[in-house]
């Protein structure tokens, strides 16, 4: 393999090209070819993305003889006739062509992974122009569909290129289920077919607004390197960033020179390396986990006395509640003393929903926050950013400053509370070089 090559796999529907108006014709025009009723419209654009007879099968109507093979294969033969008579109306996004020749200009393979037919994918790059541009193009006719890895595994292996210099860039989530399955970066654009939601919870680790920032994001790519050797996660898979200040801020952390490293002091390695170990593969595991702080969550437990405490509490976090409020359209119950208090069970679900939202590097922060301060609400605040990095530790740690300042300062207790609040701090940054990404 050469070290030097790049890869850059573009899916081709509602990432090159916008081809929803075509896909819905088609998916109307198979089905009366096959004497069903016409499919909804909003369905058949839902389902772009996915292998056809999959997608198909999702809106065929029930109590009808036909199979969605034979749908199918009605939606080819009119996709193809479409093709040979110019028809195929698949307007490029802006900037794509532009980007393309501005990649190969600068020494990237590129290459195309598409669910697409193999006939429609050659008569939409011939009506552009661009069938001799891309190095290698893979469709469903000849490979095993996203989100199955085949079509990157095979494009790594034919053009020589590592993992780690490979990306995968779309729209859906299988696009982004492609990279994940494969271990290489992947890249969705907010253009397509799918929410920003989706292709986050699907393992996104970057999202694109438009060609421009692709062009930007994709030249740059950073690693650290340890005796010549690149940095690894605790699984051994190398740690790629697309972020110079990431890749800079772990450096960093392992330049240091005890002899001896603790790794539970390397704030910014550890939550990148969980999110790409564990919770790419068990995501839920760790939603679960933070569901459960939400009957015994920190702010929802006041002091009963005395009323300088209870003041601080209700103004330190009362403001929080109301946030959650606001997200959840749900108001939280909270109470005086220590007697258990239950959530509405709708807030379960609906805290899943806000929570799926976030990446897979979010999520990890999120996990680490709320097992600090005890609170699911402080912690998706902060993430949400409601309270300033100033404030976390104060709102986390309340009862403990008020009675130091009351009762007096224990030395192991306030080393402790320095230590927990540098950590804080440090995972609060991550979050927002994150969000700056």
């Amino acid at each position: 393999m050469n070290l030097n090559l790049k890869l850059a796999l573009f899916d081709y529907d509602g990432t090159i090209v916008d081809s929803a108006g075509m896909i819905v014709t088609g998916a109307i025009e198979a089905f009366r070819m096959c004497g069903l009723p016409d499919p909804d419209p909003l369905k058949v654009r839902e389902n772009i993305g996915k292998t056809l007879a999959v997608a198909l099968d999702a809106y065929m109507p029930p109590g009808y003889n036909v199979t969605p093979e034979q749908i199918s294969e009605a939606y080819r033969s009119w996709y193809a006739e479409q093709g040979k008579l110019g028809l195929q109306n698949e307007p490029l996004y802006p900037g794509m062509v532009k980007l393309l020749y501005n990649l190969k200009k600068n020494n990237w393979l590129i290459g195309i992974a598409t669910n697409k037919s193999r006939i429609g994918l050659t008569n939409g790059l011939a009506k552009h122009d661009l069938s001799d541009i891309f190095d290698i193009t893979l469709s469903t006719d000849e490979n095993i569909p996203k989100p199955n890895p085949a079509m990157a595994l095979r494009a790594m292996k034919e053009l020589g290129v590592t993992k780690d210099k490979t990306f995968i860039i779309g729209d859906t989530i299988n696009d982004i289920g492609l990279g994940v399955n494969a271990g290489i970066v992947s890249i969705g654009v907010k253009w397509g077919y799918n929410s920003k939601n989706l292709l986050l919870s699907a393992g996104a680790n970057h999202l694109v607004s438009d060609a421009n920032e692709l062009k930007e994001i994709l030249p740059n790519q950073f690693q650290v390197q340890l005796d010549n050797k690149v940095l690894k996660t605790p699984m051994k898979k190398d740690l790629i960033f697309l972020n110079l200040k990431m890749a800079q801020e772990i450096a960093q952390e392992w330049d240091i020179k005890e002899k001896v490293i603790n790794t539970d002091n390397m704030i910014y390695y550890g939550l990148l390396s969980t999110a790409i170990d564990k919770i790419q593969f068990s995501r839920n595991i760790y939603i679960t986990d933070m569901l459960n702080f939400v009957n015994t969550d920190l702010i929802c437990y006041r002091a009963e006395g005395p009323n300088e405490l209870i003041n601080i509490q209700n103004n330190s976090w009362n403001p929080i509640l109301l946030n959650i409020k606001k997200y959840l359209n749900l108001e939280i119950n909270f109470c005086s003393g220590v007697m258990p208090i239950t959530q509405p069970l709708e807030i379960f679900p609906k805290l899943k929903l806000l929570m799926n939202t976030f990446s897979h590097q979010e999520i990890s922060a999120l996990h680490r926050l709320t097992n600090i301060s005890g609170s699911i609400f402080i912690s998706l605040c902060i993430l949400k950013g409601d309270i300033l990095k100033k404030e976390v530790f104060e709102l986390s740690f309340l009862d403990e400053i008020w009675q130091a300042k009351n009762w007096g300062v224990e030395e192991d207790a306030a080393k402790k509370r320095d230590k927990i609040s540098q950590e804080l701090n440090r995972i609060i940054s991550f979050v927002e070089i994150l969000k700056h990404n």
